[in-house]
């Protein structure tokens, strides 16, 4: 049992991801797909390993994500060849992370001059605090802060400690510096009772931010029985977003807020009846900073 046990353990930590240095340190498999890339020169880019890992019954294949000033490419090892997306953070309209026990992802979406192209990079949570400044770097580029400004983030959110605690750090850890909060809007998990026993969700728990240049929304994870553990965060840029509605589902019972992109996709949030008037103020704060949006 001991020797298994330690197995185990050299098995979770060998699925941990990692800093690539230098490119003598690149995975054979990888080696050649890197090459391609032509960003071997100095300096360095920052290069990200995260090795095959099982997520309850999932299997992630192993992943290198490699980032050099406005180009941003994710190699996939996937039955038996090395697959390469790549994309220009400047093409990029929508921005996703999350989080979901130990299975965490950073996914970004884009249009360029070639056509649509999505980077998107799974790995052990563990890993988070590596990724994280890939996707801080290209949020800070709608909020420029001067040279020896204040940097803190903003704290709007506390009011939340004593309605929703885990909301309250969802929503605090979506900000970044520079940017101010015009409007949120929490919507709170709906429960129905099933035979007086089984509980399903009818609304999911979900919250909408609007500041000056982004609308952000976030959202409980989908994971089954990971719902204290888990959250998603969409990030989109306001002049990426073409049309913004707000409408009746199932026969009146429940509102959709249906945000829709340059690309003709649509990001939909769940909202409770009794929530109209606030959605309304949300939805007019969003066109008010960019009044491109159309209604």
């Amino acid at each position: 049992m001991e020797v298994k046990e330690a197995m185990s353990s050299t098995e979770t930590i060998e699925a941990w991801p990692r800093r690539v240095r230098d490119e003598s340190a690149i995975p054979d498999a990888f080696a050649d797909a890197f090459r391609a890339l032509d960003v071997s020169g100095p300096p360095f880019p920052d290069v990200l390993f995260s090795p095959t890992f099982r997520f309850g019954r999932y299997l992630e294949p192993a992943t290198l994500l490699v980032h050099r000033g406005d180009l941003l490419a994710c190699v996939s090892w996937r039955d038996g060849t090395a697959q390469t997306q790549r994309l220009s953070l400047r093409d990029v309209y929508l921005a996703e992370r999350g989080t979901e026990l130990l299975h965490s992802w950073i996914c970004f979406h884009a249009r360029g001059p070639s056509g649509l192209a999505s980077v998107r990079a799974d790995f052990n949570s563990v890993g988070l605090d590596l990724y994280l400044p890939l996707l801080h770097e290209f949020r800070r580029r709608l909020y420029p802060v001067a040279p020896g400004a204040d940097e803190d983030v903003a704290r709007p959110f506390e009011y939340l400690a004593r309605v929703n605690f885990k909301f309250m750090n969802l929503a605090q850890s979506s900000l970044e510096p520079g940017a101010d909060v015009l409007h949120s809007l929490l919507q709170d998990a709906v429960r129905f009772k099933v035979l007086g026993l089984f509980e399903r969700v009818v609304v999911p728990g979900s919250m909408a931010i609007a500041t000056q240049r982004e609308l952000i929304l976030i959202r409980e994870g989908e994971a089954k029985d990971a719902e204290q553990y888990a959250g998603i965060w969409t990030y989109l840029p306001l002049d990426q977003i073409s049309r913004i509605e707000v409408f009746p589902h199932e026969g009146g019972r429940r509102l959709i807020m249906d945000v829709v992109l340059p690309v003709g996709e649509s990001i939909r949030s769940e909202f409770e009846l009794s929530k109209f008037r606030e959605l309304r103020a949300l939805v007019d704060c969003v066109r008010k900073s960019h009044p491109a949006i159309e209604g």
